[in-house]
């Protein structure tokens, strides 16, 4: 579990880098397909960087007769388990975050659907439309559904079907639970959600580019949009029709196109998300990290017929790169690694050394010597 919350708080790390180059470079170019394109790279990027990272700094082998002789054997306990409750602590925060965002979010769908069952519907082909009776609901799309008070229809109701239609056959909802998903598992990086809301921003400015397309009048669609300001928005999990500034998308209608030779500026976030992958590898941050990946620790437990004893406490995982230190290390039948394998079984340990006076490696270097056969 805790190499889980690692690998997704370091993806994190990567996500927030690549929002913040966007930020910068791409977000007030008028190119709302592509930046939708990079907003739901950076989803894929994220972890894929880390992914790369960890197959690139995986284990590593230090050069034969680096280390000195073995001269103490023995086991240690104790001193390190009163100093490893807070990772547990953070895990089981992390998991009671996750529990109460899904809560929260799954209320919020049931009362959507709810608002939705109240209404009365007609087909359009695939599409139902939703005739509610609420008048301070702004009108929204969410899946296949769009939803429109009376008055909303008699006012401006073709208008506003081709709006939400747009959103529907561009697949928004879509883009939102994803962004959902990911805020969810990670809440408490608030990129994540700010991701969704300039997700929804940028479906908005896709839409309004594409209505104006087919031939609506601009005017008359600015002004509709200026009308609509007024109005509750709907679920999380939908577009509204009145999301975000009403004259930021109208400046944007009326800016032209940037030109597709800006995109290069695409390639900023190579570097971005490179300096975010080596950040997560600086001393105080993998530390933080080995810390959190796993509160086993290894020591030899006397009289307990030749099983190794693990116990719950303390890091034992750690990375650091070349001419750095990995804290602490193993030597597994001889083979060294810099965590343990993830098919690493304590059953079939015969016995563990542990060595704390190496200047180099002050976590200590665990010596161990699985079972003859295997």
């Amino acid at each position: 579990m805790g190499a889980i919350f690692v690998f997704i708080f370091k993806s994190g790390l990567v996500m927030m880098a690549l929002y913040l180059a966007y930020r910068l470079f791409l977000a007030k170019a008028k190119q709302p397909t592509f930046n939708r394109v990079v907003l739901l790279l950076i989803y894929i990027v994220s972890p894929l960087a880390i992914l790369l990272s960890e197959a690139r700094f995986g284990n590593t082998t230090m050069p034969a007769g680096y280390l000195p002789a073995i001269e103490a054997v023995g086991t240690r306990h104790g001193a390190s388990c009163a100093d490893s409750e807070w990772p547990v602590a953070i895990l089981y925060l992390w998991i009671a975050g996750i529990a109460v965002a899904s809560v929260a979010i799954a209320v919020s769908i049931i009362n959507l659907r709810r608002s939705i069952r109240r209404c009365s519907t007609r087909r359009a082909g695939s599409i139902r439309v939703a005739i509610s009776d609420n008048e301070g609901v702004a009108p929204f799309s969410t899946a296949r559904t769009i939803v429109l008070s009376r008055s909303d229809r008699d006012d401006a109701g073709s208008m506003i079907i081709k709006h939400e239609l747009q959103h529907i056959r561009l697949l928004h909802w879509l883009d939102l639970a994803i962004g959902h998903i990911v805020a969810v598992i990670s809440w408490y990086n608030p990129v994540s959600w700010l991701m969704i809301a300039e997700l929804k921003e940028v479906h908005e400015f896709q839409v309004d580019k594409r209505v104006i397309s087919m031939g609506v009048n601009a005017r008359e669609y600015q002004y509709m949009l200026l009308q609509k300001t007024v109005g509750r928005s709907a679920s999380a999990f939908s577009n509204s029709l009145n999301y975000g500034s009403i004259k930021r998308r109208i400046a944007m209608m009326m800016d032209r196109d940037t030109p597709p030779a800006r995109r290069w500026l695409l390639a900023i976030m190579v570097p971005a998300a490179t300096v975010a992958v080596y950040a997560s590898r600086v001393s105080v941050l993998d530390s933080f990290c080995s810390s959190l990946e796993d509160t086993e620790l290894i020591a030899a437990e006397a009289g307990t017929a030749g099983k190794a004893d693990i116990r719950t406490c303390g890091s034992i995982h750690s990375v650091r790169r070349a001419g750095t230190v990995a804290t602490p290390y193993y030597y597994i039948n001889g083979r060294a690694y810099t965590r343990l394998p993830n098919d690493f079984d304590e059953n079939e340990v015969e016995s563990v050394v542990v060595r704390r006076d190496i200047p180099d490696y002050p976590d200590g270097v665990y010596y161990i010597t699985l079972k003859p056969g295997i």
